[in-house]
């Protein structure tokens, strides 16, 4: 085999192929030896059929051309590896010239990883992810623990944002109502814009009796109905107000196991700052990232860009089925083409792709590995979390052919954690968790 390479770009490759008749006859003996295993002619049992009787039955022709087909599929990864590129996607092949059990040339296009230069991780600055309450965060806590401690109370006033609204609701085209959209005693949150927004602004300011009548277009999650405009009449019967009781030491007591107001707040101004210390690496290591992918500059494979963004989009089209859409409604809905919305994806996508081939230049260079049991491990998380048993989940991934995606994702959340472990790190926030993670930070090898 003969292979001579030329660069199109810094993502893309093409390389030049000469076969022998030594390469031609091996791809041959693989022909003649599937065929003899699958073909059924009288006389003989499968797997011992002569070369000349398979040529005979089927024609010389259509045995060269299984053999070109042969070679090209056996030969262009050997080239591909041969030249030690590193493709990433599928080639487009062109055959030169193809000579019966002589010789074949062929071209070949592929998509290559690009080279990847890391700067001096340690020159990455990144602030501090606090583990301190931000100012009006306890007060904010507080606050929603009074709202489940108040009690709904009638008014003669209009109804204002925050009070709830008991209501007759329904929603009409013409003489035709809308499914979905009738509804008695129905109470609702003024503000929440659950339904449609203008009807939070014809609540605002409506008292007790009111009848109101507006229009609106209808948004995803409505069926058929989605995005077309309706007519909408509601019956306001009562409007109430949430009172919410006295910020006391009463309070506390009933609230809580403390007995003041003090120790109260002090109880949340700890657990929320627990609760952020536990986010505190992962917010480091989203912070590096960010930092990194801001200093350097990656030229993008385009079929990894693609393939990011098709499996984006099947799983945006997953989500809207989650919440009763398909893609047909949400389209009406926002007066966006499905072409729109797969572009609207195609930014993540390019960010997720230069991610990943950040990582694994990072997780190359410190000679990352993972092993059967960390493997195992995660096999085990992710099956717990989808309900199934972790057998069950390993033939799944195994017949999907993404075994090995679970390896590459450990290995490259292990890249992530020595980035965030090589960054300048620098606020009020360094160093406060050194103590407990110290020593945590994963090692070249696993």
């Amino acid at each position: 085999m003969e292979v001579r390479t030329e660069l199109l770009g810094p993502t893309r490759a093409r390389l030049l192929v000469r076969l022998g008749a030594t390469d031609l006859r091996e791809a041959e003996d693989r022909v003649m030896r599937r065929l003899s295993a699958t073909l059924k002619v009288p006389g003989f049992r499968p797997g011992r059929i002569p070369a000349p009787v398979i040529e005979a039955r089927l024609g010389r022709r259509a045995v060269a051309e299984e053999v070109r087909e042969e070679a090209l599929g056996l030969f262009l990864p050997r080239a591909i590896e041969a030249e030690g590129l590193a493709a990433v996607g599928p080639a487009s092949v062109k055959v030169s010239s193809f000579e019966d059990r002589q010789s074949l040339e062929f071209q070949a296009e592929v998509d290559v990883k690009p080279e990847v230069v890391l700067p001096d991780l340690s020159s990455l600055e990144v602030e501090a992810p606090s583990t301190e309450p931000e100012p009006g965060e306890v007060e904010a806590a507080l606050e929603r623990l009074r709202e489940r401690f108040g009690r709904l109370q009638p008014v003669s006033r209009p109804a204002a944002r925050g009070d709830f609204v008991l209501m007759d609701i329904r929603a009409y085209q013409h003489d035709q109502e809308v499914p979905g959209t009738s509804a008695r005693d129905l109470g609702y949150l003024l503000g929440s814009e659950m339904i449609v927004p203008e009807l939070d602004r014809a609540l605002e300011g409506a008292r007790s009796g009111d009848i109101l009548k507006f229009n609106a277009v209808l948004p995803p999650g409505f069926g058929e109905w989605a995005g077309r405009e309706v007519t909408f009449q509601v019956l306001v019967k009562e409007v109430k107000e949430r009172v919410l009781p006295p910020l006391d030491d009463d309070f506390a007591r009933t609230a809580s196991e403390f007995e003041t107001v003090e120790e109260l707040k002090a109880d949340i101004y700890r657990r929320i700052r627990e609760v952020k210390e536990e986010r505190y690496q992962r917010e480091l290591e989203r912070r590096a990232l960010s930092t990194l992918l801001e200093a350097v500059e990656v030229p993008l494979p385009e079929s990894m860009v693609e393939r990011e963004l098709d499996y984006r989009s099947r799983r945006f089209g997953a989500e809207l089925g989650q919440v009763g859409i398909d893609l047909d409604e949400y389209t009406r809905a926002t007066g966006r083409t499905p072409e729109e919305v797969r572009e609207g994806l195609r930014e993540e996508a390019r960010v997720a792709v230069k991610a990943r081939l950040l990582l694994e230049e990072l997780a190359r260079q410190e000679q990352i590995e993972v092993s059967e049991e960390e493997v195992e491990e995660e096999i085990a998380r992710r099956a717990e979390a989808r309900g199934a048993e972790p057998d069950e989940y390993r033939r799944e991934l195994e017949r999907r052919g993404a075994l090995g995606l679970v390896a590459g994702d450990i290995i490259l959340s292990k890249a992530l954690q020595v980035l965030a472990s090589r960054v300048t790190v620098k606020g009020t926030g360094a160093g406060v968790l050194q103590a407990r993670e110290e020593g945590s930070a994963p090692e070249g090898k696993a």
